[in-house]
């Protein structure tokens, strides 16, 4: 049997992997094929009487390893290995991935995915059957791999077992290794080596991002200004993607490259070839200020050319090995939220020390329904520093990035002599050992639509975050406020102009972390969505929250209008009613006033800077500001559906109090108690109510026709409550379909208290049964 690697185009490095029953016999790519040593028994023997129902008998023949060159030798009688070792290497490599992922029985090697005897299902990627992975830098120098690092890793590979590794330069070591351990080898290309692209024989071809007066652009870190070479640069297609995307896929044929730091370059340049690419686009030449005409479209034409250069690192890695899977770190989530294009088969994310993050992309991978992971590290402050987290914080990490139905990650592995690394081990050792006790909950489980967070691109492509990870801005950023003016933002490093995304979990805008922590401190399931999303299952859900998005496509407004007229309830906050559902609403803005003012919340005091003045067009007004006496929530009946509207960024300011946030303002209260009771008025029929600590985050998720429910503690998380942690009951009750035949207690297989009552599921768990992460399994 020969088995083909899927490969979009024909190619003279094509691969095929040829299969006798469990044998891999032999391997081959254009021209040349590579024979490997095995015995064949039913080679006919001329010499023999007819037997075993054979013509001629059979006897055994014994092949020995060979390289054939099939354009000159069709019959393969001569062997060549000798003349090209340079095509014997590379054969070699590919057989040993082959080997690892489909297994051998020459080499005695059992496959990691081979499929059991009988199982009829459409075969999935390695990627999709893995469940952890871990990101490794270490140098392999030297044959013997003796040195203090390798026995770190070589102890952590032991303890972990891990589906794939991320080498950062692991060379051709890193393949023998995973064929040596049986996980998917993984070639990580630090995109940050584009900013030194400068080819000394040919400078002409490697363009450096510029602004519209010719400086070079970048950012600055540790006090380093960092180039940003521009995506329109010719050198790209002459050197960048043949040269070392195809080259690292033709010489190490890694199961999968990540492609590390490409986002944080995607910004405005105004270099040669970006003014002549966007003149013939466009017919006008490149805007130089935002009030420019074409300025929206000179940010689209970046975006798009964003797409372009990933497109054709893509197809030059597919040249050198058909099948490897490439992935983009942190592209396509929220700091870039609209669908993938084809060729991106996953997403990817390294967020190392905050667990909301690690929540609000695990909530919106889950919601898109793109198979996903996310790393955190093991250091508390630092990447790959030294000093460990605490177990429980680890735990919960991976709680939550696993209820999400994400893989775990495991940050960067700290392995040199002044770190702690036995306390480093210890950590992934008990971490991996926590999650695949509940692989079998969470992998491969679907989120029940409820709850729909939108997070437009619309909204996100017209303004720029200030903010990421090291609190740098651009000088000169352009930034599209939340009344939905056009501000301009100074600040004291980085000379570029207007970005257009941001490569951290920093750039969620704070109304999105908001309306996670709102929903979450109340125990509601929720997703977050892209328009696209929307605009193709919004009616799948029952309520949709809409915080800040000022601007909506057409049709995603449509699909609004359309889910509210059918019954379905919308919560709508700030800016969002400049977003043209005035309909919907049942407001108009009349002005935008910035000063501060109050809302009383069911008694919480919530103190804004800037109101969104309405007039109620249908709406009723079910609270006012206290200064003003303007509307500050109103209630409007829209077909058989209602939408809430709050004059405020409501979900900012529940972000600056929350105790999950990133950043507690210790002097702001979340209104809790209000969102708890909007909810219930936006969900009267609410399939999942649970009463339990609000640090304690529900998820709600299918496999198959059965239910489950994640209980995730987050004490670890909770700041500002000394209560936190405390071992405290839960109830559960909710809509089932039918009378389940089962209720366990995940994992353990506890049978907790139970009771089917029309048509509601009432769970009843101890103090002592809730540990961190457990799952409540209805079974069917």
């Amino acid at each position: 049997m020969a088995m083909t690697l899927r490969c979009s185009t024909k190619t003279p490095h094509e691969f095929m992997a040829f299969y006798y029953q469990d044998e891999l016999r032999a391997v081959r790519s254009g021209h040349w094929k590579m024979q490997f040593a095995h015995e064949d028994r039913n080679a006919p023997d001329p010499d023999a009487i007819g037997n075993e129902g054979l013509r001629g008998g059979v006897t055994t023949a014994r092949f020995p390893t060979a390289l054939f060159d099939l354009a000159t030798d069709i019959a393969e009688s001569n062997d060549v290995s000798g003349e090209h070792p340079e095509i014997v290497a590379r054969l070699s490599r590919f057989a040993d991935r082959m080997r690892v992922d489909l297994g051998d029985s020459i080499t005695r090697t059992k496959g990691r995915f081979r499929r059991a005897a009988g199982d009829s299902g459409e075969p999935t990627s390695w990627y999709e059957k893995s469940f952890i992975h871990t990101h490794m830098s270490v140098g392999f120098h030297g044959a013997n791999f003796d040195w203090p690092d390798a026995r770190a890793f070589r102890a952590q590979v032991e303890a972990v077992r891990p589906d794939a590794i991320q080498f950062h330069g692991g060379g051709g070591k890193a393949a023998s290794l995973s064929r040596e351990y049986r996980f998917q080898h993984v070639e990580i290309v630090n995109h940050a080596g584009s900013w030194h692209a400068d080819y000394e024989d040919a400078p002409e071809l490697f363009q450096y991002r510029v602004g519209p007066d010719g400086s070079v652009l970048g950012r600055i870190k540790g006090g380093q200004m960092r180039k940003h070479l521009c995506f329109n640069s010719p050198g790209i297609d002459q050197r960048i993607a043949p040269l070392v995307y195809r080259k690292v896929a033709s010489e190490r044929i890694p199961a999968q490259i990540w492609i590390d730091e490409n986002i944080i370059t995607v910004n405005l340049c105004w270099c040669p070839h970006c003014r002549r690419g966007f003149k013939q686009q466009h017919g006008i030449d490149a805007p130089e200020k935002v009030d420019d005409p074409g300025w929206e479209a000179f940010a689209r034409f970046h975006r798009d050319t964003f797409v372009c250069w990933q497109k054709k690192i893509h197809d030059a890695v597919q040249e050198g090995s058909p099948g490897t899977l490439v992935t983009f770190n942190h592209c396509y989530w929220l700091s870039q939220p609209e669908t993938p294009p084809a060729f991106v088969r996953n997403l990817s994310a390294d967020i190392h020390h905050n667990t909301q993050g690690m929540e609000v992309y695990g909530r919106y991978g889950s919601g898109i329904r793109m198979p996903f992971d996310i790393m955190p590290g093991l250091s508390a402050k630092s990447w790959a520093g030294k000093d460990p987290k605490t177990i429980d914080q680890v735990l919960t990490e991976i709680a939550v990035i696993t209820a999400n139905g994400g893989r775990w990650n495991i940050g960067e592995f700290p392995t040199g002599k002044e770190h702690p690394v036995a306390e480093f081990l210890e950590l992934a050792r008990r971490g991996a050992r926590f999650a695949r006790q509940r692989q079998p909950w969470t992998h491969h489980t679907q989120s029940v639509p409820l709850i729909a967070v939108l997070q437009s691109a619309s909204t996100h492509n017209a303004r720029v975050l200030p903010e990421n990870s090291r609190g740098e801005t651009a000088e000169g950023d352009y930034v599209w406020s939340s009344t939905g003016e056009l501000d301009f933002v100074r600040a004291n490093e980085n000379p570029g102009p207007t970005r257009i995304y941001f490569h951290d979990n920093r750039a969620v805008p704070d109304e999105i972390t908001g309306t996670a922590e709102a929903l979450a401190e109340n125990h509601l399931h929720f997703d977050i969505i892209n328009e696209d999303v929307l605009v193709q299952r919004l009616k799948d859900y029952r309520l949709l929250i809409v915080p800040e998005q000022f601007r909506l496509r057409e049709d995603t407004a449509q699909a609004i209008r359309a889910f509210v007229t059918a019954g379905g309830s919308l919560l709508a906050t700030g800016a969002t009613v400049r977003a043209g559902l005035d309909d919907v609403l049942g407001v108009k803005l009349k002005e935008t006033h910035r000063a501060a003012d109050r809302m009383d919340l069911d008694g919480c005091t919530v103190p804004v800077s800037t109101v969104f003045r309405v007039k109620p067009e249908g709406a009723d007004i079910q609270s006012r500001y206290q200064e003003s006496g303007w509307p500050a929530v109103t209630v409007h009946r829209f077909g058989a559906g209602q939408a809430v509207y709050v004059a405020a960024d409501l979900m900012g300011r529940y972000e600056e109090g929350s105790p999950f946030s990133r950043r507690p303002n210790k002097n702001a209260t979340p209104p809790r108690q209000w969102f708890g009771h909007l909810f219930q008025q936006l969900l009267p029929e609410n399939p999942l109510l649970v009463d339990a600590p609000p640090w304690v985050s529900i998820y709600l998720r299918t496999r198959g026709d059965d239910r489950l429910v994640h209980l995730v503690d987050r004490a670890a998380d909770w700041k500002k409550n000394a209560k936190a942690g405390q071992p405290q009951p839960v109830a559960i009750d909710m809509q089932c379909p039918s009378e389940p035949r089962s209720v366990l207690l995940q994992p353990g297989a506890e049978g907790p208290s139970w009771q089917w009552r029309s048509g509601r599921l009432q769970v009843h768990l101890s103090a002592d049964q809730i540990q961190l992460h457990r799952i409540v399994e209805v079974l069917y």
